[in-house]
């Protein structure tokens, strides 16, 4: 029982003087360097002095003695040492502080002494009449290994001390800074730019990252560069950083996209007594065809169509006026590109004499079977386009929907080989992954197209010869963006505006104004890199009469193409 209390009686004298040691300590105005704990190896390779003792945090105050000296190492207990100058004291052993190496290796780059860390009478670096980076640092002779940082480039001269040299790469040890003759490795740099810099909610924006000397980046864009679409829901500040050669410090760039509401300008078309597809045998679920579906319930009056995804491989045709549809969030899906329209208004029979005045389609989202990186090819998927009109469609009123990744040549278009109707309204839409245009007037006049969002789609007014019908067409405040560009090899172009390019064509009633068009292909689509194009005409389609074009932008990576 005696030699259990002696032992719990030594355990709690020796818990009370535990303590860690400092890494360093000053000794009679001279730096010793910690080498090991007591109990373990103080290693060196030459003939040192050992410093064995122990620092505690509050009084007594240091307790030491040298010991020595040793060749190739030593261990550092009481026994070896031959005396313990702390008893009951956590010790350590120190070597003497040699200073930091004259030259050093740095990543293969070999560096020359040029300062020492607040010395009176080597504290600056100097290099008179060039430009340099400093490496600054500590080079403990044992463990821990180098602490280094590069910094600069500095001209003429820099102090070797934190301030001048800001952050402490080496907490607590004596620095020195050095230079080079070798060249070091440049540093990288990064831009990171959005196109557009300000979108509305819902709608997209383009980041595109530029660098020089990366080898690698992290942020939105995982490569050196590229582009990237993102569609923020708030205003969001995106962050590239960029790496370079070892020893460089890396690279940061910021851009920031600016979101405001959508804008919803515009009066839904009132329903009269709408019934539902799904009365009719709509599943909406995702999988079931629910063309004949909807087609009865148009054909019974104006439909509204409930939340859920509702594929639509066939066509629905509208050939009454005054006929509305509207979605409660409604998915209409295709899951297959060799198909006509999905929506189809007026009539094939183009000079029939009747007018179908006054339908809508409002809050739909329209998804069609291509990519993201769309693609196109003649033949039927030529015409997989999602809302046609036919003949003398008036007043048609297409808002609030969004469209993306149909096969067709144009996501909305009208169309009749010589009069194809007026006044239909185009606003307030998003379309993305065209493989053409998003929407065009072809033969139609008087109609407005305004307030969308695009990204890899054309937009404008086309005729195919001069027998079509056009002018008083406006295309206003559309914004216009590319990422992979659009699925056509038309034009050059990743994505595109144009009041009208075909030859001999009297476009000049058109307006097209205070529209935004930027951005270039990220080459990762149809036809590789490619620009987005603001098209006049006059020259690339030998126009005579072209539109008028006011106050559009034509943006980072836009082509103006007379």
């Amino acid at each position: 029982m005696k030699y259990l209390v002696s032992l719990f009686l030594c355990c709690i004298s020796l818990g009370a003087f535990a303590q860690s040691e400092p890494t360093s300590v000053i000794v009679n105005g001279v730096q010793w360097d910690q080498c090991a704990g007591e109990h373990n190896q103080c290693s060196f390779t030459d003939t040192e002095t050992i410093l064995y003792g122990a620092w505690p945090p509050v009084s007594p105050s240091a307790m030491y003695a040298t010991f020595g000296p040793f060749t190739g190492g030593h261990m550092c207990d009481n026994p070896t040492l031959g005396s313990d100058p702390a008893v009951g004291y956590l010790k350590a052993c120190y070597l003497k502080h040699q200073g930091n190496p004259t030259t050093v290796v740095v990543n293969g780059v070999t560096w020359t002494k040029c300062a020492d860390e607040h010395s009176t009478t080597n504290g600056t670096c100097n290099f008179s009449g060039s430009t340099k980076q400093v490496l600054y640092g500590a080079f403990p002779p044992v463990a821990p290994s180098a602490m280094t940082a590069v910094r600069g480039p500095f001209t003429n001269s820099v102090g070797c001390n934190n301030t001048a040299l800001d952050p402490d790469p080496a907490v607590g040890y004596a620095k020195s800074c050095y230079t080079t003759t070798t060249t070091a490795p440049p540093p990288p740099t990064v831009t990171l730019t959005a196109s557009p810099a300000s979108i509305t909610s819902g709608s997209s924006s383009t980041l595109t990252v530029t660098s020089t000397n990366a080898v690698s980046c992290t942020g939105p864009v995982t490569s050196t560069s590229g582009s990237v679409s993102v569609s923020p829901t708030t205003t969001t500040t995106y962050t590239e950083t960029c790496t370079g050669a070892a020893g460089t410090t890396p690279a940061t760039a910021k851009a920031i996209v600016t979101v405001t509401a959508a804008q919803t300008g515009f009066t839904p078309p009132a329903l009269v007594n709408p019934v539902s597809p799904k009365s009719y045998g709509a599943k909406c679920d995702g999988v079931t065809d629910d063309t004949n579906a909807f087609q009865s319930a148009v054909n019974a009056g104006d439909v509204l169509v409930p939340a859920g995804t509702c594929v639509i491989n066939g066509t629905i045709w509208i050939t009454t006026s005054n006929k509305h549809v509207q979605c409660q969030g409604t998915t209409l899906k295709r899951t297959t590109g060799d198909a006509y329209n999905m929506w189809a208004i007026g009539s094939t029979s183009y000079n029939n004499g009747v007018n179908y005045d006054n339908d809508s389609i409002v809050g739909c989202n329209f998804i069609g079977a291509n990519t993201a990186a769309p693609t196109f090819t003649l033949g039927t998927r030529q015409f997989d386009i999602p809302v046609e009109t036919y003949g003398r469609v008036n007043n048609f009123f297409l808002a609030g929907n969004s469209f993306k990744q149909f096969f067709g040549q144009s996501m909305f278009q009208t169309y009749s080989p010589t009069n194809g109707g007026s006044g239909d309204y185009i606003a307030y839409n998003t379309f993305a992954s065209c493989g053409y245009y998003g929407p065009v007037f072809d033969a139609h006049t008087n109609g407005y197209i305004g307030h969308n969002q695009l990204v890899d789609c054309a937009i404008g007014v086309e005729n195919d010869n001069t027998t079509q019908a056009t002018g008083g067409n406006i295309i206003e405040y559309n914004t216009i963006g590319v990422l992979y560009g659009y699925g056509a090899p038309d034009m050059s172009a990743g994505a595109m505006l144009t009041g009208g390019v075909t030859q001999n064509v009297n476009y000049s009633t058109n307006i097209v104004r205070n529209n935004t068009i930027s951005g270039t292909s990220n080459g990762l689509g149809a036809h590789g890199v490619q620009p987005s194009r603001l098209i006049i005409g006059t020259s690339w389609g030998n126009v005579p009469h072209p539109a008028q074009y006011q106050n559009n932008t034509c943006g980072t990576g836009c082509v103006f193409t007379p």
